[in-house]
């Protein structure tokens, strides 16, 4: 399928074959397999896939004879990397290559984009059905789980990722690099600090129903946020603190409710059943996540000790960029297709529905 993010073409390459699209200039997808690149250097570093020291320089190459491929470089100096990245793609006679080279430099607790599944036992630990695709553009899926069935894809629905690393075995339909019988992976927000509440201004003392348009700022909602009906919502940026009250209720969207966020990070206790976080409805979820500081690329973040489900079941309305961190919940995706993210560290993941959940970081 051809999809177009934040403004940015990008090319979906099927059975290792590239399709030419036109309206996609070859330029246009040789940055897409730089960009690739560069996501992929960002993983490497951060352990989950190796233990580089940083001694020498790493060259890691991903080519196929009728796709686009790319290469990249990392250097180290302290707690810094840079990366070259160079993305290549067969011209239309397939007998040139159209090359684009991309520089990132970033710090060693950078996570980039892709799907880490905790649970360390469960059948379907990651599991699609109906007619859905989880589609994970430049980074990869990593499923903790020994369960023969650790990854399920049922029905029409398809599991899609650059390379699915697994502890045990999949089934159904997985389009990438399947690599089973490997080690599990160690959660890699495992660090992040619980932000402290005690630092934040007391927003509301019980839960705060939105029903109409307003501008909210970052501070401690005791009981959580509920926007419903035709409310526009805008969030100032900052930490919202979703603190357990009576008959709280999380951070919740849903009805024709607009919901627009730059710089937030949203973090939820979620100590009580009910206190979920649950987006949804007919309207429209633009969020960003902070882009400095200790919350960097951190969207959604529950506590590590809630089983509480996170909820994304929304429409191509649905934008959200940055990290959705729930150890110890589940993250139920469903809907006619949207952009969530570009990272999710959780325990187990579900998708359902028909349409694109798509993984990015463009």
């Amino acid at each position: 399928a051809l999809m177009a993010t934040m403004g940015i073409a990008m090319l979906e390459v099927r059975n290792g074959t590239l399709r030419d699209f036109s309206g996609i200039t070859l330029g246009g997808q040789a940055k897409f397999y730089a960009q690739s690149g560069l996501q992929e250097a960002k993983y490497y570093v951060t352990k989950i896939d190796g233990n580089w020291t940083g001694a020498s320089q790493e060259r890691v190459n991903s080519s196929g004879a009728n796709s686009g491929s790319y290469d990249y470089t990392v250097s180290k100096n302290g707690i810094n990397y840079s990366v070259v990245a160079n993305g290549y793609v067969p011209n239309r006679t397939a007998k040139n290559a159209v090359k684009r080279t991309l520089n990132g430099n970033f710090s060693y607790f950078y996570i980039a984009v892709g799907s880490v599944v905790l649970d360390p036992s469960a059948s379907g630990a990651i599991s699609a059905s109906g007619n859905a695709i989880y589609k994970i553009y430049g980074g990869k899926l990593y499923i903790n789980s020994v369960a023969s069935t650790a990854g399920s894809a049922s029905g029409n629905a398809t599991i899609d990722a650059s390379e699915i690393d697994v502890v045990g075995s999949t089934s159904g339909n997985f389009i990438g690099t399947v690599k089973s019988g490997l080690s599990a992976v160690p959660d890699p927000l495992l660090n992040l600090p619980i932000p402290d509440s005690a630092g934040l201004i007391q927003q509301s003392a019980s839960v705060l129903n939105v029903t109409d348009t307003r501008t909210l700022n970052p501070g401690v909602y005791v009981g959580g946020i509920s926007c419903s009906a035709n409310a526009v919502v805008t969030l100032n940026p900052g930490i919202y603190y979703m603190k357990t009250g009576a008959s709280g209720k999380g951070f919740t969207v849903s009805g024709n409710a607009t919901i627009t966020g730059n710089g937030v990070m949203i973090f939820n206790e979620g100590i009580d059943s009910s206190e979920v976080i649950h987006l949804s409805g007919n309207g429209s979820i633009t969020l960003t996540p902070p882009t400095s500081g200790v919350y960097k690329s951190i969207m959604f973040f529950q506590s590590r000790t809630s089983t509480n489900a996170m909820t994304l079941s929304g429409n191509s309305q649905t934008k959200i960029r940055g990290n959705i961190y729930l150890k110890g919940g589940t993250l139920s995706v469903s809907g006619n297709g949207s952009n969530a993210g570009s990272l999710h560290v959780a325990n187990r993941i579900t998708v359902s529905g028909n349409g694109t959940v798509s993984l990015n970081n463009f």
